[in-house]
């Protein structure tokens, strides 16, 4: 498994799935920290036996955020190389 997830849909409805979308230019999330607001971008998301794992960047700092089980609710989509 040497391809790099772009994107992890999860939802057993195609209109109601929620979605993971590794993209630099769009913040995954904003959080106030220390009175300032401060960008999380999803950076990297990693297939394990049984999950998948996902990494948020703020800055320079890569974080382990949550991990997702591997069901049949689960589409992957991977980056063209």
């Amino acid at each position: 498994m040497g391809n790099k997830i772009r994107k992890l849909s999860i939802g057993a409805e195609v209109k109601q799935r929620f979605i993971y979308e590794v993209k630099s230019d769009k913040p995954f999330f904003r959080d106030l920290k220390n009175g300032k607001l401060e960008d999380f971008f999803l950076h990297e998301i990693v297939e394990t036996e049984n999950h998948y794992k996902i990494y948020l960047k703020n800055k320079d700092e890569i974080h382990f955020w949550k991990k997702e089980p591997k069901n049949e609710f689960t589409a992957i989509e991977y980056f063209l190389e």
